[in-house]
């Protein structure tokens, strides 16, 4: 989780769920809910206070999912791709799907295309 900076905390209440509804999506997107990815979105849940009382995951599709962040700052946009790396990378395999996703997110959150490869450099480096 990016040495651990609340990143997360920053994102509006409405982004939270939507990145909540991501993380699972890509999580479960190579048919392989690892333990080491269940154990991210717990931390997830506990960076963002939103336990599962709150909120329970209504398997949003990916396009959905996505669509929350329209209209999000870039800052908040960079914030849940790099997360979302974090997530990819758990379990140590990027998967031809978790891939696919990632790069529709760079397309349909309108970032640089370049960001992608740089983030995961970074992330890799933690």
């Amino acid at each position: 989780m990016l040495g651990e900076k609340m990143y997360l905390r920053n994102l509006e209440e409405k982004e939270k769920i939507g990145f909540l509804e991501l993380a699972y999506g890509i999580a479960n997107s190579d048919n392989d809910f690892s333990q080491v990815e269940i154990d991210m979105l717990l931390l997830f849940r506990e960076e963002m206070q939103i336990s599962e009382e709150k909120y329970q995951i209504q398997k949003m599709t990916l396009e959905d999912s996505m669509d929350i962040f329209k209209e999000s700052s870039i800052n908040n946009k960079k914030i849940v791709v790099l997360e979302m790396l974090g997530i990819v990378l758990a379990d140590e395999i990027i998967a031809i799907e978790e891939e696919d996703i990632l790069n529709k997110m760079i397309v349909k959150l309108n970032l640089d295309s370049d960001f992608l490869e740089k983030s995961k450099k970074t992330v890799l480096n933690l």
